[in-house]
């Protein structure tokens, strides 16, 4: 039998424990937090920054710095660096705390697109950030139970090759319900 690479790469993914990425914070431990107007982001950056309140649910991470300058279809700022256009905030993070490593991805604990304060913005797997944001896959995995009210644990938890999960219990009804429907045609 032959295995193909695609196939060989999803049994790696799903032999490793589910929640991996969420055990680690990822956000570097600052000894010294970056000031507003800090000389190591160009004067040109700065005019398109603007001070602003801190965000409302979260008021420990200090005030946002809103990007006043050009934004993309997203609401993230644009800013013109070595050559090429670059997400403002990234811009910021990778150069007042330290680079992005490699397949991580930037998660504004504001929820703010706009902002580019640093200290508002952790490195996170795309996964992570997906799941702490507001979308359907976030609710959806946030649920601890079926619509009819079965737990969804371990062994009673069935996982789609895609990684949607179904409840074993109703799973098994439905297959019986099936069954008997299909039966009783024939008789």
């Amino acid at each position: 039998m032959v295995i193909s690479e695609l196939d060989r790469g999803r049994d790696v993914l799903s032999a490793r424990p589910r929640d991996t990425e969420r055990t680690l914070s990822m956000q570097p431990q600052l000894t010294t937090s970056p000031q507003f107007g800090d000389s190591r982001l160009p004067a040109r950056f700065w005019a398109k920054v603007k001070l602003g309140s801190p965000p409302a649910y979260r008021p420990d991470l200090g005030p946002c710095w809103e990007w006043i300058g050009d934004r993309d279809r997203d609401g993230y700022g644009r800013f013109w660096w070595v050559g090429q256009h670059c997400r403002a905030h990234r811009v910021a993070h990778e150069t007042l705390i330290q680079p992005f490593s490699e397949g991580l991805v930037s998660d504004h604990l504001c929820r703010w697109r706009a902002c580019v304060n640093p200290v508002h913005i952790e490195p996170v797997t795309c996964r992570e950030n997906v799941l702490r944001g507001d979308t359907i896959i976030a609710h959806f995995a946030a649920k601890t139970h079926c619509p009819q009210g079965h737990p969804y644990d371990e062994p009673n938890t069935y996982t789609y090759f895609n990684g949607g999960r179904a409840c074993r219990t109703c799973r098994t009804e439905a297959q019986r319900r099936h069954r008997r429907r299909k039966k009783g045609q024939y008789c």
